[in-house]
């Protein structure tokens, strides 16, 4: 018989030390990042220990692509990383192009079952999707870091409205 935690011995599916290794490494990205408002909703985000165990369990679909156990985080390191790249020929704003790579897919984290490997959306996923999930988790990461600022820096809303464009806008599709 085999056990869950054997079960990448057999498959193609990343084991827990890849997918933290993958996790840290879009951490070592994100740590460059200066906008104060990218860098405290990626700190709220980070500190959030729920969000960060369903990132690291939680597939990027339910078929297609990623649609594995750690799929999400491994295709969010992906995204990450071409972003990272194209910031690097392309003049664009690299800080808030990471933060919205990162948070593209975060609703996700809400919105799947699992059954013996095999995943399906959950309640949440049928009725409302990833998009607006993410949306609302944007949302509540913009308020945990504004009751944790201390300092005289603010959440600015532009960029606010320009990752929440990236969330909703990441499909192609109007909201």
């Amino acid at each position: 018989k085999v056990v869950e935690d054997d079960i990448s011995k057999y498959s193609n599916v990343p084991g827990r030390d890849v997918i933290e290794g993958i996790f840290n490494r879009v951490i070592t990205i994100m740590d460059d990042i200066t906008n104060y408002t990218c860098k405290s909703i990626i700190s709220t985000l980070l500190t959030n220990t729920a969000i960060v165990k369903s990132f690291l369990i939680a597939p990027a679909a339910t078929s297609i692509h990623h649609n594995y156990k750690g799929g999400l985080v491994t295709h969010t390191y992906e995204v990450v990383s071409i972003c990272d790249a194209v910031s690097k020929i392309i003049l664009l704003n690299r800080d808030i192009l990471l933060c919205g790579a990162l948070l593209h897919d975060i609703g996700k984290c809400s919105v799947y079952t699992e059954n013996n490997t095999v995943y399906s959306y959950n309640t949440t996923g049928i009725l409302e999707g990833h998009i607006p999930v993410g949306i609302q988790m944007l949302n509540e990461l913009q308020i945990f870091a504004q009751v944790m600022n201390t300092g005289e820096e603010r959440i600015d809303d532009n960029t606010m409205s320009l990752l929440r464009h990236m969330i909703l806008a990441h499909h192609g599709e109007l909201e």
